[in-house]
């Protein structure tokens, strides 16, 4: 596989700030509302979120980011610290520090199991069976949005290192199958993408679908049945990827979120393209249009981004600067 870049990682780091502060303003807001409240370009740039359905948002000063980046910075500096192999109380930290240092709304899962560590806890939490997860309905997207860093260990370390971190960061938030699956689907996206320049993929759903399957089975810890009763979940998830982007709901689990973003990527040509597609589709527009630009941010590099939204975005000194500490605890020129 091709080796990483500097610019690359610094345009991954980039593009997943910058489609966090595009797409927090309007999170919640549906499609065809963003358009009748802004016109029927819909969101172009960064915006204050007035609008916004909770109150801790609504402060927001333009180009302002959320958990979506503060949990992929997380990740970073966990691997800048164990480049090596990151250990679970590494990992444990990092999460606590940026739950404690982000001043903005993390998910409902997300801040449970951050009580939980608080509270002492030194091992990962039993997964729930089927009918333990379709009562919780917990399956969040905590688990993709801090995708990035793990993908750029991967593709210059091997899946040896990323994907048990991965495993790692996705058990310590969330106990639902679901969720890590689907965060191991989209890290392999990820870096199939980056490998083929963003080459359009056939029959990806079978791939994803195979991979997926071949994870659940190797990973988690469940009955064969809640395997089989996950995997029909997994499954019907999979199978809706498209070009047809206004086919699919852009909300708030992971079983949503998977396919869209991937839809996304597969769709445009442009990191512009990708983050305003995301974003106006409306729902958890922030996480979505954060995962699309560290994804296209890696596949295109940093002169495909806009500069404006470089300068706009206010997490992006940072995004930079642990970009490159990420390179050189990575030894990547």
């Amino acid at each position: 596989m091709k080796k990483l870049s500097r610019d690359k990682v610094i345009a991954a780091h980039l593009g997943v700030a910058i489609g966090d502060a595009m797409g927090a303003p309007v999170e919640t807001m549906t499609s065809s509302r963003i358009k009748e409240v802004l016109g029927p370009d819909g969101v172009t740039g960064y915006l204050p979120a007035v609008l916004h359905k909770h109150e801790w948002a609504r402060g927001l000063a333009p180009g302002a980011t959320t958990d979506d980046w503060a949990l992929t910075a997380a990740m970073s500096r966990a691997i800048i610290k164990e480049p090596n192999g990151v250990t679970l109380r590494t990992c444990v930290e990092a999460h606590l520090h940026a739950y404690h240092n982000s001043p903005f709304g993390f998910g409902k899962t997300t801040m449970e199991s951050m009580a939980r560590w608080e509270s002492g806890a030194t091992e990962l939490a039993e997964l729930y069976s089927h009918a333990e997860a379709t009562v919780q309905k917990k399956s969040g997207n905590g688990t993709i949005m801090k995708l990035m860093p793990v993908v750029l260990l991967g593709i210059e370390k091997g899946d040896v290192l990323g994907v048990p971190l991965l495993h790692m960061s996705s058990r310590i938030t969330h106990r639902d199958a679901r969720s890590i699956v689907l965060a191991h689907a989209a890290y392999v996206y990820a870096v199939e993408d980056y490998r083929t320049g963003g080459e359009e993929a056939e029959d990806l759903s079978a791939y994803l679908l195979d991979m997926s399957i071949d994870y659940l089975d190797r990973t988690i810890e469940l009955s064969m049945k809640d395997k089989e009763l996950f995997a029909s979940d997994i499954a019907q998830c999979l199978t809706t990827i498209t070009t047809n982007i206004a086919s699919l709901p852009s909300r708030f689990t992971a079983m949503e979120t998977a396919p869209f973003v991937i839809s996304v990527c597969q769709h445009v040509r442009s990191f512009k393209e990708g983050i305003l597609l995301a974003v106006n589709a409306g729902g958890d527009t922030d996480t979505n249009a954060s995962i699309v630009g560290g994804i296209l941010g890696l596949r295109y590099g940093t002169s495909a981004i806009p500069q404006e939204w470089v300068s706009g975005c206010l997490s992006s000194h940072e995004a930079v600067l642990l970009a490159n500490q990420l390179c050189d605890a990575l030894d990547i020129a």
